[in-house]
């Protein structure tokens, strides 16, 4: 089974494009080297076998960008802002 059928272009997008705006938001500091480390473990998510990337596209995008900024923040302390990020972005937008 494709992965396109699974999870669909726009929403994986939609899931990177989040992760990148949690990065801006919530890891200044290191944002620059952790937006690199974003593509390199989409790639890598994209050849996973179907199960696997079902399973880490269910993680929140909060989570994924703590843990590649490595710098774990909990989300209870950012969660309003997190959540009007979260559920404002569209696939494309705030991405490089």
């Amino acid at each position: 089974m494709k992965s396109t059928r699974v999870i669909p272009k726009d929403e994986r997008d939609r899931f990177w494009s989040v992760v990148r705006q949690c990065i801006r938001k919530f890891h200044v500091r290191c944002a620059a080297s952790t937006l690199e480390a974003v593509t390199r473990l989409r790639r890598e998510v994209n050849g996973m076998p179907i199960e696997q990337m079902v399973l880490f596209y269910h993680a929140e995008p909060f989570d994924v960008a703590c843990n590649l900024a490595n710098n774990p923040l909990d989300v209870k302390d950012h969660l309003d802002e997190y959540l009007n990020l979260r559920d404002n972005t569209t696939a494309g937008r705030g991405r490089d």
